[in-house]
This record gives structure tokens, sequence and C-alpha cells, in this order.
């Protein structure tokens, strides 16, 4: 059965067979009496050991522990155990012991009525005591509530940078405003009408009419109705409105574009996320066994059997593990800002990726060639698309200056009456038709003009999707041969890691059996850190470039990432 010493009661159950006062000892939560190690309290466990004059010579003492909740005696609590011990005389309740009780009262907690969160840890109530009630004080545990982590998975990544990035917001913007602009030059395809009404009064004047004065009070309602309309014989509105309909789909055209380098900034985060949280367990482990290198060379020294010199290395390596883990540590914080800056969300926010390893994922065809990337460059690039558009509104542009040089036609008209009184107006179908020709305005010269800068500005965006396409063509070779070195590297980096995982499994089982050291282990163990962490920095590598060649070749987008071609998952070589 287990006990509980408490020496420094003896003297006071000395003192309680001599007829002294009664005691009171109250004790924190898992803190002994004296120096001695501490105890924990286990609910639903009682001892018990009869209290004889030969047991209160040995140096421990076995006591009775009951478990009790009394409102009189002990005050309430919700936090950690709250133990009294109390004297009593056989008097006072009728039990086996008539000399003494030594009684421990412990009010279980209540339970903490707390959200299922996995993710949390639940607070440490504190009680409601008084102060300076018991003269012994009351240790609480601190309060260990960790911050709740938002864990990100890949979907929920790019469904937010969908729809709460501020870039691809103001590109939603821009595309209301292009749609705006393209119902704006549908205008002059359209008459307008005017509706106006005068009205004239005469009164207090006076005229002689046959010699005698007649007084004149005259009111005339002059209402008419009017409209006008120019027509251009070259057609040049409906220059404008296709132009108009070639930037609302530019417009649109930059969102996508704006989208997927949004979606792979988000990856390159995404990846860097991980691998950083990687690293930090690896950083973490070699930290752990430097350490123990560390003591064990320090013990090796003090016996003499190595140099200053090797005990003053493994110092420095120790110091270079902590710097590794701190900068791991460091660059897991900027990719968590990067990415909560790409999904529009709190800085405060402690986001997680839901995969512990980083792992090689396929996204693109192995069976795709060179010339198939350069092709799907050429066609489903967003700005390559845009550069046509240009074109296509330069040479545009240029065919509606030439209608300059043709006649405008302005037609217009209007109906109206005069009467006293709205409803008694002389119809007299007052019906005017005009018609002018605006021919050679300034002589030509300004639509010569803007003929030539229209042809200047045709050929100059011809100019900058041939030159934007070298660009790009470069950029998607040269990112094709980097997806197949790093495909290469992974094969060869995954055949390193498998040897130093067997390798150290071989040197934790020649330390069972006493061949070698425990030194030879860490340095094996130090050895699989290091090539499991060139390995993940390869993975990355590899999983970026697919992303960077997608995007070059216009084929990045949410249901390529969220169904690869293949994907392996990884597993920490120390789990």
């Amino acid at each position: 059965m287990p006990s509980i010493p408490c020496t420094s009661l003896l003297k006071s159950v000395k003192q309680f067979w001599a007829g002294s006062c009664s005691l009171f000892i109250i004790l924190g939560s898992g803190w002994p009496v004296a120096a001695e190690a501490p105890v924990p309290l286990t609910p639903n466990i009682s001892t018990e050991q009869s209290l004889t004059k030969g047991s209160l010579q040995e140096p421990v003492l076995m006591m009775e522990i009951e478990y009790r909740q009394d409102e009189d005696e002990v005050p309430k609590t919700s936090s950690s155990p709250l133990m009294v011990v109390q004297e009593e005389s056989g008097n006072k309740r009728n039990n086996t012991h008539t000399s003494a009780d030594i009684i421990y009262r412990h009010e279980e907690p209540e339970s903490p009525k707390l959200e299922p969160n996995p993710q949390e840890t639940p607070a440490v109530y504190r009680p409601s005591t008084p102060a300076g009630q018991y003269l012994e004080p009351i240790m609480y545990l601190p309060s260990t509530i960790q911050k709740s982590q938002q864990l990100i998975d890949l979907q929920t990544l790019i469904e937010t940078i969908a729809h709460q990035n501020l870039d691809i917001a103001m590109a939603e913007a821009r595309i209301k405003k292009s749609r705006g602009e393209f119902i704006g030059t549908m205008a002059p395809l359209f008459p307008s009408f005017t509706a106006e009404n005068s009205i004239e009064s005469y009164k207090g004047g006076q005229v002689f009419f046959s010699g005698a004065p007649l007084a004149v009070e005259r009111v005339t309602h002059a209402p008419r109705f009017t409209f006008s309309h120019d027509l251009h014989l070259g057609g040049r509105p409906i220059f404008d409105l296709k132009i108009s309909k070639h930037q609302l789909e530019r417009a649109k055209l930059e969102r996508d574009r704006i989208f997927q380098a949004s979606l792979m900034e988000g990856m390159r985060a995404y990846f860097n996320l991980m691998f950083q949280q990687s690293a930090m367990t690896t950083s973490q482990r070699l930290l752990d066994s430097v350490e123990k290198q560390r003591q064990i060379d320090a013990k090796r020294f003090d016996l003499g059997f190595i140099t200053r010199q090797t005990l003053d290395d493994t110092l420095v390596e120790v110091s270079q593990k902590k710097v590794d883990l701190e900068e791991a540590r460091y660059q897991s914080h900027l990719a968590k800002v990067s990415m909560a800056l790409l999904m529009n969300v709190p800085l405060t926010w402690e986001l997680a990726i839901r995969e512990d390893v980083l792992g090689p994922v396929s996204f693109v065809e192995e069976s795709w060639t060179l010339e198939d990337y350069l092709q799907s460059a050429r066609t489903e690039r967003a700005d390559v698309q845009e550069l046509e558009r240009q074109i296509k509104e330069a040479k545009l542009a240029y065919w509606s200056s030439w209608t300059d040089l043709l006649p405008t036609v302005s037609v217009s008209g209007y109906r109206g009456g005069l009467g006293p009184y709205m409803t008694e107006l002389s119809r007299v179908k007052q019906i005017r038709y005009s018609t002018s020709f605006d021919v050679m305005r300034n002589m030509g010269v300004g639509a010569i003009g803007a003929i030539k800068t229209a042809h200047a500005k045709k050929a100059e965006a011809i100019l900058n999707k041939e030159k934007a396409l070298g660009e790009i063509y470069k950029k998607v070779a040269e990112n094709y041969h980097q997806v197949e070195h790093f495909r290469r590297l992974v094969s060869l980096d995954e055949e390193k890691l498998f040897a130093a995982q067997e390798s150290h499994r071989i040197a934790q089982a020649q330390l069972e059996a006493g061949k070698v050291s425990e030194r030879d282990v860490l340095q094996r163990e130090l050895a699989l850190a290091e090539v499991n962490n060139s390995f993940h920095s390869t993975v990355l590598n590899f999983n970026m470039a697919q992303l960077v060649l997608l995007f070059e070749s216009g084929q990045l987008n949410s249901e390529r990432i969220l169904t690869p071609v293949h994907s392996q998952v990884a597993s920490h070589p120390f789990k």
C-alpha cells in the first residue's frame, strides 16, 4: 500500500499523547511538509495503519488518508487539492481510532467547462480563498493557456486566397470598372431626346386701339420636344465599342494572372512553412544529440581521454545547433507572415500546417516535353493573351483613326405648340429637321497624326509580345530542366536517407549488444538528421520548381494543386 512520509509530525504526535492541543497543518497541492520529495495524491486511495507506541519510534509515520467534503471545516475550492491534517479526540466522532484521527481531506476540483479543442490547453482555475486565512501559503501551478492554432490545408489556403486576397479583390474592382466603361461606349449609338417648355407672361401693359387704351395681360406656353443624333459614316462608335470589349477581357485576364501569382506565392509560403516545421523538429533533435555528446565528452575530458580542444569543438557545435534552431524558428515566423498577408487574415493568428513532414509531390506530367510546355505558354498564359488583346486594340485604334477623315452627319428636330394654357395649345405641328456635315475638320491634319500614332502603337504591341514570349520561353526552359534536375536529386537523396536510417538502426542494435558506445550512436544520429534535412530541402526545391513550371506555362490552377499526378507522404525519421 502506498504511504506518505511525514517525519515532521513526529513531535506533534508525541505532544498529542501528552495531552497537547490540536494541530492544523495546511498543505498546498502536491507540496510536502518537510524537505522530502513531493508525493502526488491519488483519489480513491486510502492507506491505513494502526498507531502504536512502537510506530512512534519509526522515522516514517503511516497515516490514514480519506477524501471527504466538509463544508464546515474545509473551505470550498475549485483548483488544486487542499489537504487538512487535524487531530481530534475520540469523543467527537465514533470511529476505530479512539486516540487520534489524522485525516487528509481533499475536495476534488470541478471539471472545467471548456469547448472541445485539442489545440488548447485548459486553464487552471484558482480558488477564491480570502487572503491571510491560512498560515502557510498555498502554491498553484501557473496557467499555461496555449493560443489556438489555425490549421491550414491546401484547400483552405486556395479558397481563402481566392476570396480574401487584396490583389485579387482589386482586380475584381478593375473588372467592374471596365464593364462600366464598356457600357458607356454604347452611348454614341443612341439618339438624344430633350423636352422643354417656355412660358411668356405680359401684365399691366396698355395698347391704344382706336384711340382707346386697352390693357394687355397675356400668358403663352410653348412646349417643345427635341431629338438629335450624330451619324459617323466611318463607324467610329463601333470601333470604340470593340476596343472597350477587349479592355474588359484584358481586365479579366489580369485577374487570372494575379490569382495564379498569388496562388504560387501562397504555395511557396505553405511548403516553406511545412519545411521549417520539419527543420525545427530536426534541429531540436540535432541539438539534443549534440548536447548528449557534449555531456559524454565532458566526462571523457575529466577522465583524460580527450583534449580540451575536442571538448571546445563540441561546445561550438552545440552553439551552432542552437543558432540553426533559432534560424528555423525565425524562418517559420516569416513564412506565417507571408501566408497571413496572402490570405488577408490577422497576423496574430498562429497558422500551422496539418501535414507534419514535407514529401515529394508530382504536379507535372513526366511524359510532357519542353515543346509541350512552350506551346502551352503560347496559348494558356494570361499575360500572353493580354498582349494579344493589346495588339487587337491597336489594330482597331488604327482603323478607327481613319474614320476621322470621313464626314459626320448631325440630325436634329423638334415638335412643339403655342397656347395660353397647356390644355389649349395651338397645335401647329412645328417640325424642324436639320443636317450638318463635318468634313475635313482642321483640314484632316489631326486625323493624319492620329493614323501615324495608331500605326506606331500597333507595331509596338507586336514587338512587345515577341519580346515577352522570348523571356517566357527562357523561363519555361530553365524551370523544365530545373524540375528534371531536382527529380534526380530527390531519388539520390532518398537513397542516402535510407542508407542513413539503416546505419542508425544498426548502430542502435550494436549499442544494445554492447559493441559500440553511445557516442557512436549519437554520431550516426547526427548524420541521419543532416541527411534528412538535406532531403527535405531538396523536396522543397523540387515541389516549388514544378509549381513555377506550371505558372510559367500557364497551367497553374487549383485543380492541378489539389489533384496532383502523384503524392508521396513522407515520414520523419525520428518518429
